[in-house]
């Protein structure tokens, strides 16, 4: 479908993790208890990891570069992640390492 089509599938994305993704990390009162409980941390990590894969993938196959204002969204999301990697459950982890490399 060509890069007119990525490009509409990354700018959605990015409205969509504004909306919700970086604005729920954001607004943690306290991430050290954020503890709802266990399935409800594994859902907020395994949709982090699900938006970093799809940037990746993405940007990856795009025959232009993306603009700045999708970097610095794509940094924001993944500075969540850095700042979240030790907490991530280690399957997820991995994921997260091979997304960002």
């Amino acid at each position: 479908m060509g890069d007119e089509r990525l490009e509409l599938y990354l700018r959605r994305l990015t409205e969509i993790s504004e909306q919700k993704l970086i604005k729920e990390f954001m607004e943690q009162q306290n991430p050290h208890s954020d503890m709802h409980n266990f399935k409800y941390i594994l859902k907020k990590q395994k949709q982090l990891i699900a938006y970093i894969e799809s940037y990746s993938f993405i940007i990856r196959n795009l025959n232009r570069e993306p603009s700045d204002k999708l970097l610095q969204h794509f940094m924001k999301v993944g500075l969540i992640g850095v700042n979240n990697h030790r907490k991530l459950y280690t399957k997820y982890r991995i994921r997260f390492y091979e997304s960002l490399a």
